[in-house]
């Protein structure tokens, strides 16, 4: 073979899809899986080939536009493509200086390719030689679909797979790399997967009947007996019957400051390794800790709070049941609860954070004001408007970045009946001693629908708050 510095142009065809992240502990070589796993010994079954030129070392890969125009034309198709390959690999914008490889546009090209470099043994680096995908005018005209499908086949070559619809025979498989689908795919083929397991030091090869082998070397098996285990998202392998949950933040974010977890598409992932998070249960368990609590990833939705986690997105907020909502502190939990086709056999679960809307609950106090013992609803206790009918404090119910009642803060004297003799309302005060003048940040019109929760009280975006108005009088 030529040294590592002589170029190979691949000229690829186009195909597509979806996304997450995965990770890469140590450096590997293609070398003796791509002796092995050629064109010519690929069958319907192990549908894929490895190539050996030098290929992306982690699961993530660095790229930059080269220009703003190509940017704006394929960006909204990238996290597609790179969802096509089911979590495995991640492909993030940088810099020029930063990043592995670059997009380019070659408008005398009829199909879209990726120019490599040779020796399989090395691999790309910030800095030094790196991959060149070139896109053309066909992809530019192309609907977004066709759009993820070339970047996702031209993001597997970057990892060293190869094609196979150039050798005869080969070109109708169940792969990316074989079939020139008419419709987008949804994922990369259970080959395709097998193939980008290997590409990154993982080689854990799926059967037809999904079932695993892990390969110690090309066709060398570590276990002599199919491996029952539905789940190919974790590194580990998973004993009979056990359920591999995943958790989804549901809108919630992690701090970038967080040294442990971050999230990826919305799920969460770890950063050491750089994997996706997974809590193993086994079958009729359960596990002492529970679930991971909110603290424990360090989540936040602004203005919501964590109630639990549901078996789908949209489960309710309202008291966790424990049945389709768990409390992250509910011990009791059997994983056949989270998913009852662990019955069967090993199987996988997303569970889904739900959070509830901040309330904030307004009262009223009548500064200095007084309610006739006439009036049939209100009386003052503590100078704080309390209902008659049960003799409860009176709260106005609010929710953070929600409508607010329909009639905005309360009258003093058409609500309650508050007056005070030779004073005139003026508005709602967040202290007693506000000035009689009404300013929108501490004094509010009492029919001022431009209030929201916010301006009432700013905590009320990290929990459930309560806050009490003065009466604001002005000597008439």
């Amino acid at each position: 073979m030529k040294k590592a510095i002589k170029c190979l142009a691949i000229i690829l065809t186009v195909i597509t899809t979806i996304t997450t992240s995965y990770s890469l502990a140590v450096a590997h070589s293609l070398t003796p899986w791509a002796n092995y796993y050629t064109p010519a010994k690929s069958t319907q079954d192990i549908a894929f080939t490895i190539s050996n030129w030098r290929h992306v070392d982690t699961n993530t890969v660095y790229y930059y536009w080269e220009s703003t125009s190509l940017k704006n034309t394929f960006k909204a198709a990238m996290p597609g493509a790179i969802s096509t390959w089911d979590g495995l690999i991640n492909a993030v914008e940088e810099s020029s200086s930063k990043a592995q490889m670059v997009i380019k546009y070659d408008p005398d090209a009829t199909t879209a390719r990726l120019q490599v470099l040779g020796a399989g043994d090395t691999h790309y680096s910030v800095g030094g030689g790196y991959p060149r995908m070139f896109l053309c005018p066909s992809n530019v005209n192309a609907e977004i679909s066709r759009q993820r499908e070339t970047i996702a086949h031209e993001l597997g070559h970057a990892w060293g797979i190869g094609d196979l619809y150039k050798t005869p025979g080969k070109e109708n498989f169940d792969s990316l790399y074989a079939n020139k689908l008419t419709a987008a795919r949804i994922k990369a083929t259970r080959s395709d997967l097998n193939a980008m397991r290997i590409a990154l030091g993982k080689p854990r090869y799926l059967n037809k009947n999904n079932k695993w082998q892990y390969l110690k070397v090309p066709n060398s098996w570590a276990t002599s007996e199919w491996i029952s285990n539905a789940y190919y998202g974790s590194d580990k392998i998973l004993v009979d019957k056990a359920l591999a949950v995943t958790f989804h933040v549901n809108g919630a974010t992690i701090p970038s400051s967080n040294t442990t977890y971050k999230v990826i598409s919305s799920r969460i992932f770890t950063k050491s390794p750089d994997e996706l998070f997974i809590q193993t249960w086994t079958y009729n368990n359960a596990k002492s800790t529970g679930l991971p609590n909110r603290s424990t990833f360090d989540i936040e939705k602004t203005g919501h709070t964590f109630v639990g986690w549901g078996k789908t997105a949209n489960a309710s907020t309202g008291t966790p049941d424990n049945v389709n909502v768990f409390h992250a502190d509910y011990v009791a939990l059997k994983p056949a609860t989270i998913n009852s086709a662990l019955a069967n056999g090993t199987c996988s679960s997303t569970l889904y954070a739900i959070w509830r809307t901040n309330k904030l609950k307004v009262q009223y106090h009548a500064n200095g004001g007084t309610i006739a013992s006439s009036n049939a609803n209100y009386k003052l206790t503590s100078s704080l408007v309390y209902k008659k009918s049960d003799n409860t404090v009176y709260q106005q119910g609010w929710e953070y970045n929600l409508t607010k009642p329909s009639n905005g803060l309360n009258n003093a004297g058409s609500t309650f009946g508050l007056t005070r003799s030779g004073y005139k309302f003026v508005g709602w005060g967040k202290t007693a001693s506000e000035s009689p003048k009404v300013n929108g940040t501490t004094v509010f019109d009492d029919d001022d629908f431009t209030v929201t929760p916010t301006k009432l009280s700013s905590n009320i975006t990290t929990g459930d708050r309560t806050v009490t108005l003065y009466a604001i009088w002005k000597a008439n």
